[in-house]
């Protein structure tokens, strides 16, 4: 499933958009320790690492018989999301140091990192932001596949939610009391005009 914030309209404006994916999440009933991996331009990266490093150190499961790099390679060629596999090769040279990278590269491995984790959450704050048409396309293939194939709840914030409605299965709304409003999207063939209310607690 994928779901979109509505984080530009009043009720969202100044607020942290991971609070508000964990508080969504807490007051729609979600328990427990929260599986989520998050992504933004550059504060889900380790600057002074390479683009290789970053992804072993936060994507890549441990392993006593491999090593990091192997598991990796083997992580990267494994996957059945082809989409994904198009963004890693947009990378092109992952001994890069992440401090040395333009804005859109950084957007890219910030995705990838996120998207490669398996995490069962995916928190992506403004996904498109400094990416090309095609490179925006290939984004939105990828977290397609990853919801359909690999059942993954992806929550979308402070992004234009329009450009995301093709895709999406809902949106995410808040009314003037702070609760949280959930709608099907109607642009989705798959879905109806639903509205489910979560307080908000405080």
């Amino acid at each position: 499933m994928i779901y979109v914030f509505d984080t530009h309209s009043k009720p969202f404006q100044a607020s942290n958009c991971l609070k508000e994916f964990l508080y969504y999440l807490k007051y729609s009933g979600v328990t427990g320790v929260i599986d989520f991996s998050y992504s933004n331009s550059t504060d889900s990266l380790h600057h002074h690492l390479s683009i290789k490093e970053n992804l072993i150190l936060d994507s890549v499961p441990t392993s006593l018989i491999k090593n990091n790099e192997l598991n990796l390679v083997e992580l990267i060629q494994q996957s059945e999301n082809t989409a994904l596999l198009r963004l890693i090769e947009t990378l092109s040279d992952l001994d890069k140091k992440v401090s040395t990278l333009d804005i859109k590269t950084l957007k890219v491995t910030s995705l990838v990192k996120a998207i490669l984790s398996k995490s069962e959450y995916l928190f992506l704050v403004d996904p498109q932001q400094y990416l090309d048409t095609k490179s925006s396309k290939l984004v939105k293939q990828c977290l397609l596949y990853e919801a359909e194939h690999s059942h993954r709840k992806i929550f979308l914030g402070n992004c234009i939610s329009d450009y995301w409605l093709d895709i999406s299965n809902h949106v995410i709304s808040k009314d003037q009391k702070q609760n949280y409003i959930l709608t099907k999207n109607p642009l989705n063939p798959s879905t109806a005009m639903h509205v489910l209310p979560f307080k908000k607690a405080g």
